[in-house]
């Protein structure tokens, strides 16, 4: 029996165990991402006591955004602490954590598999865009700093053929980049043209 059997097989009891408790099993969907759980938790029963307000819920707390892969294995997530967070969804095992931004994380986009590339790319309020390679262990890629103020969405498209990147941001610009072999074999993108418009863009949809 292999590992992913073996796993199966005990989410599968630890399912009916939570089923026969009178538990809704919907609640094995539900990822939380601190790991304290302090802000779930019942302070009238926990042996620290104290007021809730010792551990006081502030901006950096929270998911941001989400983004689930094209054929369905990932869920990428970003935090208000700048963090990313991918979590693979058989089994909602957390397959890395990355502290990519200094603020907020505001987009995440996955590109097309059938542009030849696998990226994630992260965009956020510290003005930065991060590219990484899903296929190596989502290992870092490359930094694009083109932006003067946060950026509000980044989206991967393909046109004849080539893989292309997209970003808007609150300095009401959209740069257009293009992903170039390296003589390494490595790709690159590089920043093509920019529009700017008359108010600011949060999505591209």
């Amino acid at each position: 029996m292999g590992l992913e059997d073996m796993k199966a097989g005990l989410f599968l009891l630890i399912k009916k165990y939570i089923s026969a408790c009178g538990v809704d099993t919907e609640l094995l969907k539900i990822l939380y991402v601190d790991p304290d759980l302090g802000f779930i938790k019942d302070t009238d029963i926990s042996p620290q006591g104290g007021d809730r307000s010792d551990a006081p819920y502030d901006s950096r707390n929270g998911v941001r955004c989400i983004r689930v892969s094209p054929d369905g294995k990932h869920l990428a997530s970003g935090d208000r602490a700048g963090n990313i967070r991918v979590h693979e969804l058989q089994f909602l095992d957390e397959l890395c954590k990355i502290e990519a931004h200094d603020a907020e994380v505001l987009s995440l986009e996955y590109s097309n598999p059938d542009t030849g590339h696998r990226f994630l790319a992260s965009a956020s309020r510290d003005r930065l865009i991060h590219v990484f390679a899903v296929d190596q262990d989502y290992s870092f890629v490359q930094t694009l700093d083109d932006h003067s103020s946060a950026i509000t969405s980044v989206r991967f498209y393909q046109t004849h053929g080539a893989l292309q990147m997209v970003s808007c941001s609150a300095d009401r610009s959209i740069i257009f980049r293009s992903a170039t072999q390296t003589p390494q074999n490595e790709v690159w993108f590089s920043r093509g043209h920019n529009v700017a418009g008359k108010t600011t863009l949060y999505d591209m949809e």
